[in-house]
């Protein structure tokens, strides 16, 4: 069952909560006047209409002036996210241009803690794969690698994987851990 919303993940292009409702109901309502969205969405009025000029600022919603009725209109959710990921993508360029000097690496060991950072950090290393990749973790971890592991499989690079249980990957090597195939 999936838990995270579709303002969760609105959030995560750079609106705040209250930008991410405004967004939905407007994809859901079409063409609105800030009153209207302040109404169907509870936000007070004045947060609503500062939320509508910075979703304009982001790039989220356009105005509309008809007559005297000042309404707004959604830019297409693909468009929108098409638009942040560039704008993403040139703030990398920018800032690995200009990014200071690395120190060397410390000797030792680093931890990683939260769920999506640890998976963050498993999918980079499995970027880097050269040869082959020995990976040891539950079934459920699998299954949120199958793309990165199909990749590294597709590319002819050797994988085997210790899980907790059985799990079909075409061309990689499964152990099941305290099977006798696994000791």
């Amino acid at each position: 069952m999936e838990t995270t919303s579709f303002a969760e993940r609105l959030m995560e292009f750079g609106l705040t909560r209250q930008e991410a409702c405004i967004y939905q109901c407007i994809l859901e309502e079409g063409k609105v006047t800030g009153y209207e969205v302040a109404k169907q969405t509870g936000i007070s009025r004045s947060n609503a209409y500062n939320a509508l000029a910075n979703m304009q600022e982001k790039g989220a919603v356009y105005l509309l002036e008809e007559g005297t009725a000042r309404k707004y209109v959604p830019v297409p959710l693909e468009e929108f996210c098409k638009n942040r990921i560039r704008r993403l993508e040139e703030a990398k360029k920018w800032l690995s241009l200009r990014a200071p000097k690395e120190r060397e690496e410390a000797e030792g060991y680093i931890t990683i803690e939260g769920g999506k950072n640890i998976l963050n950090k498993i999918r980079n290393l499995l970027e880097e794969v050269e040869e082959r990749v020995y990976i040891s973790c539950t079934r459920n971890y699998l299954l949120l690698m199958v793309r990165e592991l199909e990749a590294l499989q597709a590319a002819g690079k050797k994988v085997v994987i210790i899980t907790d249980r059985p799990v079909t990957f075409k061309n990689a090597r499964v152990y099941v851990a305290g099977t006798e195939e696994c000791r």
